[in-house]
């Protein structure tokens, strides 16, 4: 383990992100080279005793107060990370003839990833240079070309791919794939690591889902002084809001402060605008007027 990560735990300070997910690593292939296919327990009790033995380093608390078994999220690092040094033993799975009916077939990939877990670089490096250079001068004139921006950042997907495994920062990789973080490159980046369009995915699920939530929500029969109650007729109202419909009816079902979720900010709102400071510390929606 480095040096100054075991300075940290001798300190019994807190690691940082970067630190921890170093910890989990060297654990992890730790745990692999003995045992190829550990089971959650067996990584709980890894978890248990780093935390046992480090717990102002490794304990899971919110304002002194322990979270859970204490452990968790230590459990859940360690457990997905095993997953990733699993997933890049399986075999890939092709298409099927009639004579292979009878065999097993395995997955194709693992959490959700259809290209390949360790990305390879074109041959040719300067090609991945020159496009990326070629990015930078675009976003630097603000291109709005979409479908150039797309291309291009498909072409470049590998190289984007590595610097993201290779732990850059955030900063980091906004300076040298500024497309990465706009709407454009971020779908297109999504569509190649997933083989997913998020715009056509998410448009098929608002038809299907939202109507089955409301739908079994609906056949629930609220009481009558409840909230869902009262919201019910408005949405029946309103047979074309089925997305905002299903959301309010889930936030009445479990009780959920609706404010704390959806907060209202005036309609000229940009993000940078926003006060931090007086949003809750849970995930919330920001909607721009009313």
């Amino acid at each position: 383990m480095p040096l100054h990560i075991k300075k940290i735990l001798e300190k019994k300070e807190r690691p940082t992100a970067r630190d921890r997910r170093e910890i989990i690593r060297l654990i992890s292939a730790e745990i692999v080279s003995f045992c190829k296919n550990p089971q959650k327990k067996h990584l709980s009790e890894v978890a248990r005793k780093m935390v046992v033995d480090y717990p102002k380093s490794f304990k899971d608390e919110i304002e002194n107060q322990v979270v859970g078994s204490g452990y968790d999220s230590i459990t859940k690092q360690l457990q997905c990370r095993v997953d990733n040094y699993k997933r890049l033993e399986l075999p890939t799975m092709t298409h099927s003839s009639s004579a292979d009916k009878g065999k097993k077939r395995w997955r194709k990939d693992a959490y959700g990833c259809v290209g390949n877990p360790e990305p390879q670089l074109s041959a040719n490096c300067e090609a991945q240079k020159k496009m990326k250079g070629e990015l930078h001068k675009m976003f630097e004139g603000n291109e709005k070309d979409e479908k150039k921006i797309e291309a291009l950042m498909m072409n470049t997907f590998s190289s984007q791919k590595r610097d993201v495994q290779n732990e850059k920062d955030t900063q980091t990789l906004n300076e040298e794939w500024p497309y990465l973080f706009t709407t454009t490159g971020l779908k297109t980046h999504f569509k190649e690591l997933t083989g997913v369009h998020i715009n056509h995915e998410f448009q098929e699920d608002m038809k299907s889902k939202y109507k089955r939530i409301l739908g079994y929500l609906k056949s629930q029969r609220p009481a009558r002084e409840s909230r869902a109650a009262k919201l019910l007729p408005q949405i029946q109202g309103n047979p074309g809001e089925d997305s905002g419909g299903a959301l309010l009816l889930l936030l009445a079902h479990f009780k959920e402060d609706q404010h704390k979720m959806l907060i209202n900010v005036d309609d000229t709102c940009v993000a940078t605008d926003v006060d931090l400071q007086h949003l809750p510390t849970t995930p919330c929606i920001l909607l721009c007027g009313k």
